[in-house]
C-alpha cells in the first residue's frame, strides 16, 4: 500500500511571502508532484501546519486545491493552524466528543488514527489524558486490525 505523506505548508494570506519564499508556489508544486507522479496512492495524509497562522485565506486557498486533487486526503490540525479556523475550512473532517481534530478512517486495509496534537498557541504539542482516552477506544475496536498512526508532534520531548 502506498501512502502520501506531507506536512507544514505554512501557508499565508495569497499574494503574501514568508521567510522570503511563496509558500502558495511550493505547495502547489508539492500537489502537481504528487498528483503526476503518485496518482497510484491509496490517500495523500497532510499532517499539520496547513497554514503559518490560521490566516482564513489561506485555508481557502487549500480548499480549492484540495478539489481538483486526485488522491483522497486527509487532512490535520498542527501548532501553526487554528483549531476553528481549520474545521470551518474542513468541516467534513471529524472531530472528538472534547472538540480535538482527530479521527478515524477505516478500510480494507486496516484503521488509520489522525490525531491532534496541539497545545493553545505554542509550537510544542500535547496528547492530554481526554485525547488519550479517545485513542484507547480507538485501538480497543481495532484490536484485530493493522493500525496506522498519524500525528504533527513527535510522540516524545527532543
Amino acid at each position: 500500500m502506498k501512502i502520501i505523506h506531507i506536512t507544514d505548508f505554512h501557508l499565508v494570506a495569497p499574494g503574501e511571502t514568508l521567510w522570503g519564499l511563496n509558500p502558495h508556489d511550493r505547495a502547489a508544486a508539492c500537489l502537481e508532484d504528487i498528483a503526476r507522479w503518485h496518482g497510484d496512492a491509496e490517500f495523500c495524509v497532510i499532517s499539520g501546519d496547513l497554514t503559518n497562522q490560521g490566516d482564513p485565506a489561506a485555508y481557502g486557498w487549500i480548499v480549492e486545491r484540495l478539489k481538483d486533487f486526485p488522491l483522497k486526503t486527509f487532512v490535520m490540525v498542527g501548532n501553526h493552524d487554528a483549531r476553528e479556523g481549520f474545521v470551518q475550512a474542513f468541516p467534513e473532517t471529524g472531530r472528538d466528543v472534547n472538540g480535538f481534530v482527530q479521527y478515524a478512517h477505516r478500510s480494507d486495509q486496516g484503521v488509520f488514527l489522525f490525531l491532534d496534537t496541539k497545545k493553545g498557541p505554542v509550537s510544542e504539542g500535547e496528547y492530554c489524558a481526554a485525547r488519550r482516552d479517545w485513542l484507547a477506544r480507538q485501538l480497543k475496536d481495532a484490536a484485530n486490525d493493522p493500525v496506522w498512526i498519524f500525528m504533527h508532534h513527535p510522540p516524545f520531548d527532543i
